[in-house]
C-alpha cells in the first residue's frame, strides 16, 4: 500500500499534498477529486511501477476507486 501512496505524492502532489488521502475513500469523491483522466494516468503509473498490465474487464469487475481495490488489483496480478 505504502508503494501506492508513493505514486500518488510523486505523480498527484495537487490531489494528495493537501489532503488525507484514505485507503477506503473513492479517489472519484469531491475531497480527492480525480477525474477520468487522472484515474487513466494512475493506472499507467501503476502499471510502470509494478511491471503489470491489467485487461479493462479487470478494472470494470474488481474496481478501480480506492486505493484499497487497487492495491488488490496489484496484490492478485503480483502473486
Amino acid at each position: 500500500m505504502s508503494a501506492l501512496f508513493d505514486i500518488m505524492h510523486r505523480n498527484f502532489p495537487f490531489k494528495s499534498d493537501d489532503i488525507e488521502v484514505k485507503s477506503d475513500v473513492r479517489l472519484t469523491s469531491p475531497k480527492i477529486g480525480f477525474n477520468n483522466m487522472e484515474l487513466y494516468e494512475l493506472l499507467m503509473c501503476i502499471e510502470a511501477r509494478f511491471s503489470v498490465s491489467f485487461e479493462p474487464q479487470e478494472i470494470r469487475s474488481k474496481g478501480f476507486d480506492t486505493l484499497n481495490k487497487i492495491c488488490d488489483l496489484v496484490c492478485k496480478k503480483l502473486s
